[in-house]
């Protein structure tokens, strides 16, 4: 969130304000703690940070850590908290710990699901705990306080090196929930780089750095063909010597480093659990109750279009007439609709949505609009849009005695080419009602993450899968309509057909690339 000056400012309205003797006033900082080291050199580091401006309002602390066990992270965090006397929300950035989906679907993974892991650090400190990953809490800094805080790019994704590797991705400078990239950076550590580590600052010949960026480069060059980032940040201890190897990488966006140090996870800490003291479960409950009432207005009266039905809500919504939802207006909006929101809460959710410049905590219609068609970017209609593995599972089940041809299309909710496509894929749509159309968001929910991953094992978005007699008959990549049709046209025309083995596919998939990046 910005100011017109550019600076990161919280902004708070008269009705969180009013009650902040109740929920804790912001203004009085987030505590703030990083997990950091290995083995004997395990610690915790914490402070006490003003989430506007990144200084620290109180002394830092330190505490080693035996483990990272939950009940010894427990047991550290309490005894941090205690050395603050601090009852208010904790931001914990734990690297290499927790997973980045809210519920844990990777069992290849040892890291735990973030919603488990907070209630069990909450219950035991006795603090509303919030966590995230070390590259959750780094990209929080730099897109606040750092090398993107000036002029953020729509999508950043930050990218932790150091012994180990994860990856972040900010859009607007709010983190992207239940991007699952461990299919990526699971093999960092396979025997093959053991020659490829971080070289030490001063005394490496060119040689090791050209074998550490050849590294970091492929690994680089996955994430960004699935996130599709307008700028890369490198942050960690790989992030001081990015000048050594940075003539190894060949990416699409600009790569710049982390300028924060140190503090860096601290910081972030602090203010993604700032940012996100509404939690994803009740922006899901409130988008469900206004998709309930959207639904249910469409239905009662079918000449009145998506949007009229959406224009009605927002003046609804907007009690006081100027165009734009307060939190108080938004607050008052869920009540009625059975979701109980507080003022800070309601307020969360303004700054969780609100992406333009201006000083006041409000949503105007666009974003308004922005926020419930990309949460569902398919209605009813030509296209189905599913919502979890049980819904494609009976789609295939539906289709898989007739014969017909299924589609599917899988995006990201922060897939711009999969959002410009969108029209394109719904025209195709209506002109092939023998084909059934389905379109998911590989990051709608931790079913819908393990589906793309595990099971499509998704790399780039937007992907595209057919399905015949319950099993997968061809795919590709690609926002490209000329060639969807086509290979529809194909696969329609001969119920047999199937796609090349794998081996036998990579000129075609050369040549994906390459009409990919020419689109």
């Amino acid at each position: 969130r910005r100011a017109a000056g550019g600076r990161p400012c919280l902004r708070r309205s008269a009705a969180s304000a009013a009650g902040a003797a109740e929920e804790g006033d912001p203004s009085e900082g987030v505590l703030g703690v990083y997990a950091y080291g290995a083995g004997e050199g395990l610690g915790m580091r914490a402070a006490v940070v003003n989430p506007a401006s990144g200084e620290f309002l109180r002394a830092g602390a330190q505490t080693p850590l035996a483990s990272t066990a939950p009940e010894v992270i427990a047991e550290a965090l309490k005894k941090i908290a205690d050395s603050y006397d601090w009852d208010g929300v904790v931001g914990v950035g734990l690297p290499g710990v927790v997973s980045r989906e809210d519920v844990k679907a990777d069992d290849s993974s040892s890291r735990l699901g973030r919603v488990a892991l907070e209630e069990q650090l909450t219950a035991a400190t006795g603090r509303d705990i919030m966590v995230m990953t070390g590259a959750e809490a780094n990209g929080y800094a730099d897109v606040a306080f750092g090398s993107m805080s000036e002029e953020t790019p729509e999508l950043v994704l930050v990218v932790t090196l150091g012994r180990g590797i994860g990856a972040a991705l900010f859009e607007h400078g709010l983190l992207v929930r239940n991007l699952s990239l461990h299919h990526i950076t699971r093999t960092w550590g396979d025997a093959r780089w053991k020659g490829a580590a971080l070289p030490a600052t001063e005394g490496s010949d060119e040689g090791a750095w050209e074998r550490w960026g050849a590294r970091v480069g492929e690994f680089l060059a996955q994430l960004e063909d699935l996130t599709k980032p307008d700028a890369i940040v490198i942050a960690g201890s790989a992030a001081a010597s990015l000048d050594e190897w940075r003539q190894h990488l060949d990416t699409r966006a600009p790569v710049v480093g982390s300028d924060i140090g140190v503090v860096a996870g601290v910081k972030g800490s602090a203010y993604g659990a700032n940012m996100q003291r509404t939690t994803h479960a009740e922006l899901v409950e409130l988008r469900e109750a206004l998709g309930r009432r959207v639904d249910a207005a469409v239905a009662a009266n079918g000449s009145n279009s998506l949007d009229d039905v959406l224009h009605e809500m927002f003046d609804d919504i907007d009690a006081s007439g100027d165009g734009y939802l307060q939190p108080d207006e938004i607050q008052a909006a869920a009540a009625r609709l059975g979701v109980k929101l507080t003022a800070a809460e309601a307020e969360a959710v303004v700054l969780e949505l609100d992406t333009d410049t201006l000083q006041r905590v409000a949503l105007s219609y666009e974003e308004f609009v922005e926020w419930y068609a990309t949460t569902k970017l398919y209605a009813a209609g030509g296209v189905e849009q599913l919502m979890s593995e049980e819904d494609f599972d009976r789609a295939l089940t539906d289709e898989k005695q007739s014969g017909r041809l299924v589609c599917l299309e899988v995006g990201f909710t922060f897939c711009r080419p999969c959002k410009a496509f969108k029209p394109k894929y719904e025209k195709i749509a209506r002109g092939m009602p023998d084909v059934r159309f389905l379109y998911m968001n590989g990051n709608e929910n931790s079913s819908c993450v393990g589906l793309a991953r595990d099971r499509l094992q998704v790399r780039s978005s937007p992907s595209f899968y057919f399905f015949r007699g319950g099993e997968q008959v061809h795919t590709h990549t690609g926002a490209n309509e000329e060639r969807l049709s086509s290979f529809l046209d194909e696969y329609v025309a001969d119920p047999t057909l199937r796609d090349p083995p794998e081996g036998e596919e990579d000129a075609e998939k050369d040549q994906a690339a390459e009409e990919e990046a020419a689109v």
